[in-house]
């Protein structure tokens, strides 16, 4: 009876099996379902971080890049000033690029096609002419986004006692034509300036201008 129990109990001992004696493959499970969801989730907020950081990152060199072309461009204009002022046409108005290429303070970069027109780090339209018979400059910004738009109005403080004046020229939800002017070296007290409009008052003025169907910001120079 003794060598019976004993026997049923190796018996026993012997038919487990341990994991030594399972087949490879069996001991690599696959993972479940909710794991890979949960992978997959962590993925997906990963990327929408590095995405959103790449894109302030992108915005951040756009405005540099838009203030570094800015200020070659109006630094230059003001330094040949009067030599660009002496330039005759029968015509009302001067397109001024060829005058500025050949002065060489256009940024290359800006120069993208055989137009009139540059563009900045935007890809922003702009248009440089002199009126001939008010002998003003203006450097014409086809406006479309606000970031641009107010890193601009923040360069042109730099320059208020060069500038002349400063125009938001937009339409309403009329479409109608709706203008802003802040003056610079000739503003007075009942004026609105460019040196001390804060903020809020810039952030409106891009903001109504975009709010229309067209949006063009005038920097002009006399």
């Amino acid at each position: 009876m003794k060598f019976y129990k004993f026997l049923c109990q190796f018996v026993k001992i012997s038919s487990h099996k341990t994991a030594l004696d399972e087949p490879l493959y069996k001991l690599s499970a696959g993972r479940s379902m909710v794991e890979m969801l949960g992978v997959l989730a962590i993925i997906g907020v990963l990327s929408v971080g590095a995405i959103a950081g790449y894109s302030k990152a992108m915005m951040k060199y756009k405005l540099n890049k838009q203030t570094e072309q800015l200020s070659q461009l109006l630094s230059g204009m003001i330094e040949y000033k009067n030599i660009l002022y002496e330039t005759n046409s029968s015509e009302q108005v001067t397109y001024m690029l060829p005058y500025y290429k050949k002065l060489n303070i256009i940024p290359q970069e800006m120069i993208k096609d055989n137009t009139d027109y540059i563009y900045d780090s935007f890809n922003n339209q702009i248009l440089i002419y002199r009126d001939n018979t008010s002998k003003q400059t203006f450097i014409r910004f086809y406006n479309s986004d606000i970031d641009s738009c107010i890193n601009r109005f923040n360069l042109a403080k730099g320059f208020a006692y060069e500038l002349q004046a400063i125009g938001f020229n937009g339409t309403d939800s009329n479409d109608e034509n709706q203008q802003q002017w802040l003056y610079g070296k000739t503003c007075s007290n009942q004026d609105y300036c460019i040196y001390s409009a804060d903020i809020s008052t810039i952030w409106n003025l891009c903001n109504q201008c975009l709010k229309g169907n067209i949006c063009v910001v005038y920097y002009v120079f006399k």
